[in-house]
């Protein structure tokens, strides 16, 4: 579908390692869950489309990020930490059970169709996939928005299988 294929420009000059290591830094066990979840994930899960148009990745930054081993790492743990706040078990695609304390889905629906779409982008099928099952856990009907707009495109991503997609 053209509407979701992967733009295409310039190297970017945006500092993007800087930005996301200090993303990552800060999401430490004991800093995560002092700073607000939703300030972290801002800028933590890049993507082509945001309403912040500096802040956009497009292939060769996304080439760029993934090239490098610590970011990569770092970003997977992300998704993993952000998972694990809402509930979500993202290697065993399933809730965590019981839950601890502070742990719950906090109904920002764009925060998760963001990671979502950013697994999408950096073409992290595994993640992905986990994500989406959980979207559909909390949203079984669909219906993820933000304001007025309807971010259910996320449920319909798909990637094809790589031998570099791995957590």
């Amino acid at each position: 579908d053209e509407k979701y294929e992967k733009k295409k420009r310039k190297k970017s000059s945006l500092p993007f390692p800087s930005i996301f290591i200090l993303s990552f830094y800060l999401s430490s066990a004991f800093t995560f869950f002092v700073i607000p979840l939703t300030n972290i994930i801002r800028f933590m899960f890049p993507i082509e489309d945001g309403s912040q148009s500096q802040y956009n990745v497009y292939e060769d930054d996304v080439a760029e990020l993934r090239a490098d081993p610590e970011w990569l790492a770092n970003y997977h743990e992300s998704v993993m930490w952000v998972a694990k706040a809402w509930g979500w078990d993202v290697k065993g695609e399933c809730e965590i059970k019981p839950e601890e304390p502070g742990m719950g889905w906090d109904n920002w629906d764009v925060r998760l169709a963001k990671i979502i779409r950013s697994l999408w982008l950096f073409n992290e099928k595994q993640l992905m996939t986990s994500m989406q099952k959980f979207a559909r856990l909390v949203a079984p009907n669909g219906g993820l928005r933000y304001g007025g707009i309807i971010l259910d495109e996320v449920f319909y991503m798909t990637l094809e299988e790589t031998q570099d997609a791995k957590y």
